[in-house]
């Protein structure tokens, strides 16, 4: 995958990641907002409904505590007198009630007289096993009110709330009053004004919409009932489909610890809508995330192609740096950071070739060895001592071959020797420090040692011996060569003036390798005993005996090389 590829791909990645995280936070925020709003229309429904039922809850104290005060009304309750309903009826605001009923301390209703305006003779067979059941428990005292709700069509709104208390003279429970007023709701509560809010009460399997909406079909009891039955739902709220609709369900029980039948307030919200709303939302985030990657995606195009061509171009001028074409150079596309590169890039590629210049110039002018040393930066510029073996080898009788031989010739010959045997000396890892004339001058053991330094030395020596021999034999001009080995410890570095300097080594040493080469006969190689303590017995030798030379006070035992075995 090419760079423009990948970032190109990056862009849309990021885009499409970012519209992602937007779409799934919008979602969840949007869904936990109408989550809140719909909590907030069941708690207000359901705080209006319980402010109705305690301003009838307060009203039936009231009236029980009336009649708990009626010394007529406990003589007629005691006797089972038909008459206790006029009594009854004289004491209470009938006009507030729908129906009420009195019973004996059994809870069997007393049966109300013809004429009676007590009401609700059609309700008395769904009431009194309710009642019976209610007054057969534990006694119940004066504050023991007992809420239920009964289904009735004949009363505005279709349900009836109830309330039972005891009636009670001292500490005897002489009968009980029931009192039915219609459940009806002044106004809606002022946070669910506006809300498309079904609540009703569940009673049994019956469901009725009492506080608005349609009717939601005869089996909605039976499905509502399923969450409800056996106490609280299992969830506060849930997602319940009624009548091919979606809604989302909130019950609270009414009538909590009342002996009455269990009745639930159930509220439903419509989600369609909602979702369609919901869906909606996705959508049009989905299409401006979907411009957006869009136009990301042209303008990634257009910024990754610019991006990718100095990038591309910095590659191909890299590689052909790297196969050693240090004059490249690449185009300036820009004036910013990539611009910058690129300039840097080419002042880099200008210096190594410069450098490459010099090393090629540095090359020429001494041993690859020292040139490699010397750009590194590794060789004591102030002159160290080291141990070293230094070779002279100088061609025989090299004047009376060249006097008349044509210069151009002379130097052909000349650089075809010096070609072969410093091929040679790169072989064994040696150093040419310098030609003079016919002469070789070579290094081992500075600027590096790669250990046995005498000893490849000598290997190289005879080598060069050999090497010459067989040019000897296809040359028109056979030359003899003469070589003088000394090793010992010298002084190198590089030396001259400020403006040109030589790496190579002087002392004692050096002096000696030059005067035994004037001593080496022809295709000889002669070394001193130093350089004969550090070869190996693969090397046969004799003795030449004290040898005179000059600048030495003391004759030098010196011995030339017979073999050696490969």
């Amino acid at each position: 995958m090419t760079f423009r590829t990948r970032l190109l791909a990056s862009i849309v990645g990021v885009v499409t990641a970012t519209t992602a995280a937007t779409l799934f936070i919008a979602q969840s925020q949007n869904a936990a907002s109408y989550q809140a709003v719909l909590d907030e229309l069941f708690r207000s429904e359901v705080e209006s409904f319980r402010s109705q039922q305690e301003q009838q809850l307060t009203a039936a104290k009231t009236e029980a505590a009336k009649l708990a005060e009626s010394v007529r009304l406990f003589a007629a309750l005691e006797e089972g007198d038909p008459e206790v309903y006029q009594t009854a009826g004289d004491e209470l605001r009938l006009a507030e009630l729908a129906f009420f009923r009195l019973t004996d301390a059994a809870g069997v209703i007393i049966p109300p007289p013809e004429g009676s305006r007590a009401g609700g003779a059609e309700l008395d067979a769904v009431l009194a096993p309710q009642l019976a059941k209610i007054a057969g428990g534990e006694p119940l005292s004066n504050e023991d009110l007992q809420i239920g709700f009964v289904a009735s069509p004949n009363y505005e709104g279709g349900v009836v709330s109830l309330v039972y208390c005891p009636i009670r003279n001292f500490d005897k429970t002489v009968g009980g009053l029931l009192i039915g007023q219609p459940l009806r709701r002044e106004k809606r509560a002022e946070a669910t004004k506006g809300a498309s809010l079904i609540s009703g009460l569940l009673l049994g399997e019956k469901y009725l919409p009492h506080f608005g909406g349609e009717d939601l079909g005869s089996d909605t009891g039976a499905m509502l009932r399923a969450h409800v039955e056996g106490g609280e739902a299992a969830m506060p709220t849930w997602e319940q489909e009624l009548g091919g609709r979606n809604y989302r369900a909130d019950s609270n029980l009414m009538n909590r610890g009342s002996r009455f039948a269990p009745a639930w307030i159930v509220s439903l919200y419509p989600l369609d809508d909602l979702r369609r709303r919901q869906r909606e939302l996705v959508r049009r985030i989905a299409v401006i995330g979907g411009i957006g990657l869009l136009a990301a995606a042209g303008v990634g195009f257009v910024f990754a192609g610019r991006l990718s061509k100095p990038v591309h171009d910095l590659v191909a001028g890299t590689a052909e740096v790297k196969r050693g074409n240090y004059d490249v150079q690449i185009e300036k596309r820009t004036d910013d950071e990539l611009g910058a590169l690129a300039d840097a890039f080419n002042e880099m590629a200008s210096g190594l070739a410069l450098k490459e210049r010099y090393r090629s110039v540095l090359q020429m002018v001494t041993d690859r060895s020292v040139a490699d040393e010397l750009m590194s930066g590794t060789v004591l510029l102030r002159g160290e001592m080291r141990d070293v073996s230094v070779i002279f080898c100088d061609i025989r009788g090299f004047t009376a071959i060249s006097q008349d031989m044509n210069p151009a010739d002379v130097v052909a010959m000349l650089n075809e020797h010096m070609s072969a045997l410093t091929q040679i000396v790169e072989k064994h890892q040696g150093v040419v420090d310098k030609f003079v004339g016919d002469c070789i001058m070579i290094l081992f053991g500075a600027p590096k040692s790669y250990g046995h330094d005498a000893a490849r030395a000598a290997r190289c020596a005879w080598e060069m011996i050999r090497e010459r021999e067989r040019m000897n034999a296809t040359s028109n001009r056979p030359l003899a060569i003469g070589i003088g080995l000394a090793s010992g410890p010298a002084l190198a570095g590089c030396m001259g003036s400020e403006k040109r300097l030589n790496y190579t080594v002087i002392g004692e040493r050096v002096n000696l390798a030059a005067r035994l080469c004037s001593q080496a006969g022809q295709m000889d190689v002669v070394i001193d005993e130093t350089t004969l303590a550090d070869l190996q017995p693969e090397f046969k030798t004799e003795s030449l005996g004290p040898l005179t030379l000059k600048g030495f006070a003391k004759p030098v035992v010196a011995h030339r090389i017979l073999k050696v075995v490969s």
